[in-house]
């Protein structure tokens, strides 16, 4: 697991907060209430660069084009999961770090295990 300490207290706040809220986000979820759930709290918190798609297929080539700096991904989808997914990236962004936040529904440990170990 790779962690990373950061010294907020020499950054400009504003710039910082700024800099966060241009970030490019892309949910990708194939349940359209889930995904106008995320989309509706970035929006409140006032992320600006929000994509979402409901086609895992979709999430590489986007991605591609958009450079994502952080990826909201579902794991239980139809036609690609979302190891499928993080393994197809981890293979076009082998030299970059690229967060991505697991979503599921599912609590076995298989699960969160593969979720954890197939990382970017």
């Amino acid at each position: 697991m790779v962690s990373a300490k950061i010294d907020l207290s020499e950054l400009d706040s504003h710039a910082a907060m700024d800099d966060i809220h241009n970030a490019n986000i892309l949910i990708v979820d194939d349940n359209l209430a889930n995904v106008a759930l995320l989309e509706a709290i970035l929006d409140e918190e006032e992320y600006t660069n929000v994509y979402s798609t409901t086609d895992p297929f979709k999430v590489l080539p986007l991605h591609q084009e958009y450079q994502f700096d952080l990826i909201l991904l579902d794991i239980r989808m139809p036609g690609m999961s979302g190891i499928d997914v993080l393994q197809k990236l981890r293979v076009i962004a082998s030299n970059d770090f690229l967060p991505v936040i697991v979503l599921t529904a599912q609590t076995d440990p298989e699960t969160e295990t593969r979720g954890i170990t197939c990382r970017c």
